[in-house]
């Protein structure tokens, strides 16, 4: 009963997420799988802010307080959207399209990597520790107080922010218990979000073939998958890399339509996803600065308007913290210290990861090959290649500045922090083959 429960939240976080992004921040451009991750991203968040609001408001935490609000905005969509329901019938997305066998085989073949690891996410209890003590620990503990427990953080040093498992919670209320196993539904649509929004981005570039197959790669990628379902399922560096991938995505939809649709879903999805977990700040500054540069570049200083959710959602957190005296993040908690003699240390201990093939298999193998040959022919490239080269640095300047020496963490969470920028890595991949080997591969073709 419980995991229909669960499947029946995510099924509604989801269409909270549909409903606010039809009514005000999909682009009409948007098919329905890309609608559909990102309505998760959209939802999860917003269903946390909520459950922080109310928290803070000192309204009760219970199931009709939390659907009352979203029943509202239920029906004032599908008043507003009825003629277009019929677009949503799942039989419209294979209408008319012709599968070649070797797209149905990769097609099988994803449907079985995410059912096997969605059985796999709630097999057994939660496993990592990681996962155990910041992340699930905190929704049982929210859960059983009715409120976010301020007494907690005197017994913890960690500044996580709170959306994750605010929303957790939301499930525990739903079932009327807590349940460390079912509730690990809710990490492993992370992972299957990630694999539909991939798919999505990669079958605009590269078309359906190509974009099966790289899902598949992606997808099949042992990090991934023991974030999304085995081992370490339960944890927030996955979520992280998905809303990394979302806000990259958002942010070169924007750039190429200039569509204030997407600037204010960009705005969304960069502020929720600051509320997921600190490690997003590198990105969702740089992404914040290329929009900023884009309207100020085409003088369109009303714009700026459309970035006001951004503070909307990461203050509220900022000033919790203030006002309840929470742990200062540990990286300054004793003093800001630059130790540039590590640079040698720390970049080689980081890069050491890249070829941990266990891990990543040949992504990142394949990631760096083709950015060495293909170094001459980036020109369409550079904006994503930015993007993960940036965040990588922003972990590099990290471990100049941590208190202790980094080695021992390097080895142990490099695996999670190349979570963060691994889709995008594998997404350069297929744009390299679209703009470069594609178009060598026709002439190829056309000469024999």
């Amino acid at each position: 009963m419980n995991f229909i429960t669960i499947v029946i939240d995510i099924a509604a976080i989801t269409f909270v997420g549909y409903c606010i992004g039809e009514l005000y921040l999909f682009a009409t451009s948007y098919n329905l799988f890309k609608k559909v991750a990102l309505s998760y991203a959209l939802g999860f968040g917003l269903i946390g802010m909520q459950m922080f609001v109310y928290s803070e408001l000192g309204v009760s935490w219970n199931v009709t307080n939390l659907v009352i609000p979203w029943t509202i905005v239920f029906a004032y969509f599908f008043i507003r959207k009825k003629p277009k329901i019929n677009g949503l019938k799942i039989s419209n997305l294979f209408r008319h399209q012709n599968f070649a066998k070797s797209e149905k085989f990769l097609a099988i073949l994803v449907f079985l990597l995410l059912f096997f690891v969605g059985v796999e996410s709630i097999m057994r209890p939660i496993q990592a520790w990681d996962g155990w003590d910041n992340w699930v620990f905190r929704s049982n503990v929210f859960y059983m107080n009715g409120e976010i427990d301020k007494y907690y953080f005197s017994y913890t040093t960690d500044s996580y922010p709170l959306l994750i498992p605010l929303t957790v919670t939301a499930g525990y209320l739903s079932i009327g218990e807590i349940d460390d196993r079912t509730i690990l539904l809710f990490y492993y649509m992370f992972y299957a979000s990630l694999g539909i929004l991939f798919y999505s981005v990669a079958k605009e570039h590269a078309g359906r073939k190509i974009a099966l197959l790289f899902t598949f790669l992606l997808l099949s990628t042992q990090n991934f998958v023991r974030h999304g379902g085995r081992f370490e399922v339960g944890q927030a560096d996955l979520a992280v890399g998905f809303y990394i991938f979302a806000g990259a995505i958002v942010l070169f939809d924007y750039l190429k339509s200039k569509s204030a649709r997407s600037l204010l879903l960009l705005s969304f999805i960069l502020g929720i996803s600051i509320g997921i977990k600190n490690d997003a700040l590198p990105f969702t500054f740089l992404a914040l600065g290329i929009a900023l540069y884009s309207i100020l570049k085409e003088k369109k200083f009303l714009r700026i308007i459309y970035l006001i959710p951004f503070p909307l959602l990461v203050l509220p957190w900022e000033l919790f913290k203030r006002v309840n005296h929470l742990h200062a993040n540990f990286l300054i908690r004793d003093g800001v210290s630059l130790h540039l003699e590590r640079i040698p240390n720390v970049a080689i201990t980081m890069s050491k990861e890249f070829l941990n093939m266990q891990n990543w298999n040949l992504l990142w193998i394949t990631f760096i090959l083709c950015l060495y040959i293909f170094r001459k022919d980036l020109k369409h490239q550079r904006l994503i290649i930015s993007i993960i080269a940036f965040q990588w640095l922003a972990y590099v300047a990290i471990f100049l500045i941590i208190p202790s020496d980094p080695t021992s963490q390097i080895n142990a969470v490099a695996n999670k922090l190349y979570l963060h920028i691994g889709p995008l890595a594998v997404l350069t991949i297929v744009l390299i083959y679209r703009n470069i080997l594609g178009g060598k591969i026709k002439t190829l073709r056309k000469s024999v």
